[in-house]
């Protein structure tokens, strides 16, 4: 089961396991705010321009084409690429991300039109065959302030056994 919610890795009421599962995403969130600083949104070139705190193989990135069909991931790390069992760079993202093949709906395009971070978690059954539990955040990115054209996803995951 796939399940979107805010996360806050503050939470008194949280276990130690969820605080250790989240530390990539708060991170990632962190890193997001950070990039943005007083802007809406950071911009991808703001993404390139710097190396993530958390390790560049827990990164995907996702361009934001013209229909939720078109959206397609440009970028991946070594870490997302084992999770998923394949390099899911040039595929599109509702192929290749692990809630659009279960829920059969896009959380980027989600956190495109919301322009906001979205926390996702969940299993899947990779290319592979392997069960992967999973958590990840995907972020959204704008050039013009306005218009989201690119979604910085963090991604972890272990093997289900």
């Amino acid at each position: 089961m796939t399940e979107i919610r805010q996360i806050d890795i503050t939470d008194s009421g949280a276990t130690d396991v969820e605080r250790i599962e989240n530390r990539l995403v708060g991170r990632a969130l962190s890193h997001w705010d950070d990039m943005r600083g007083d802007r809406n949104f950071p911009a991808y070139e703001d993404y390139g321009a710097q190396e993530t705190p958390y390790g560049d193989e827990h990164v995907f990135v996702i361009s934001i084409g013209d229909s939720e069909l078109s959206d397609e991931i440009v970028a991946a790390g070594q870490r997302v690429e084992e999770g998923f069992g394949r390099s899911p760079v040039g595929l599109k993202a509702i192929e290749a991300i692990p809630s659009s093949i279960e829920k059969g709906l896009s959380f980027c395009r989600t956190a495109a039109r919301m322009k906001k971070p979205i926390a996702d978690v969940g299993h899947f059954s990779n290319a592979k065959g392997t069960e992967i539990c999973y958590r990840s955040i995907l972020l959204p990115l704008s050039s013009d302030q306005i218009n989201v054209d690119h979604i910085l996803g963090a991604f972890s995951f272990k093997v289900m056994e």
